[in-house]
């Protein structure tokens, strides 16, 4: 008989875990478990030292990472599960 709806085994058990993450009392940031500790850095290029004299991207690239970690911090999944 086929299905209206098939899922893998592995998407299964990801839905289960983001729910049993959501239910947590401790706030676990999912993206640095997958994608590991966030760091700023000042160049997107990972430059010690630029090679102008001023960079194009002038405090942009931490203003945006800043940003992005607030946002992180501020939502949990549990904000995402309806």
């Amino acid at each position: 008989m086929s299905k209206i709806i098939n899922i893998s085994e592995a998407i299964s058990i990801a839905f289960h875990s983001l729910i049993i993450i959501s239910r947590s009392k401790k706030r676990i940031s999912v993206y640095e478990t997958i994608e590991g500790k966030i760091e700023i850095h000042d160049c997107v290029m990972d430059y010690e030292e630029c090679k102008f004299n001023n960079c194009v991207f002038s405090n942009l690239t931490d203003k945006v990472s800043n940003e992005f970690l607030k946002y992180l911090k501020d939502h949990t999944i549990a904000n995402f599960i309806i």
